[in-house]
């Protein structure tokens, strides 16, 4: 294997696959802050399945190693990445705007917890979980899914990027 970036690059993009709410939070971080077209999310209802293509910062890598912006900035990089959430029984979406299919959404995060109720449970049949995709604006994406499966991959080489998301921790 050759040492020059490119390479570095193809051979280290992301495909994870999560099957518990531990490796979910792990998804969740290196998912934060990605910018996903509406028009890159579908429901493959035949085959209970949720897809989105999404431009993913790269919180798991370092700014690049000897490049930095005109300002002497970090440069940092982006990938588009797939997510698949399979098993899915139901979606509820709520704040999505009207224009979804023309909207950039802002993922925050992703969440995973129990049905807890009875009603939960009748209402989504055979769905023991619930996924939700946390978008900033108050924008939500709740999947009711029989069990966690969910594949992340990398479909595309890393692009460079002078923005670093920020988080006002107030």
């Amino acid at each position: 294997m050759s040492d020059d970036k490119t390479s570095k690059s193809i051979n280290s993009n992301l495909r994870l696959r999560a099957q518990d709410a531990d490796d979910l939070a792990v998804l969740s971080s290196l998912f934060q802050d990605a910018i996903i077209p509406g028009s890159d999310m579908y429901i493959d209802k035949a085959n209970k399945r949720f897809v989105l293509v999404a431009n993913r910062f790269c919180w798991e890598r370092p700014p690049a190693e000897g490049v930095t912006l005109e300002d002497g900035g970090d440069v940092y990089e982006r990938v588009l990445s797939g997510l698949q959430i399979f098993n899915v029984e139901h979606v509820q979406q709520s704040g999505m705007p009207a224009n979804r299919q023309d909207s950039l959404l802002n993922l925050l995060a992703l969440h995973v917890e129990p049905f807890q109720t009875a009603a939960e449970k009748q209402s989504a049949k055979l769905a023991k979980w619930t996924i939700s995709l946390l978008f900033s604006g108050n924008i939500t994406i709740k999947l009711s899914v029989q069990d966690i499966d969910v594949i992340a991959e990398d479909i595309d080489l890393t692009r460079p990027t002078a923005v670093h998301p920020w988080h006002d921790s107030a």
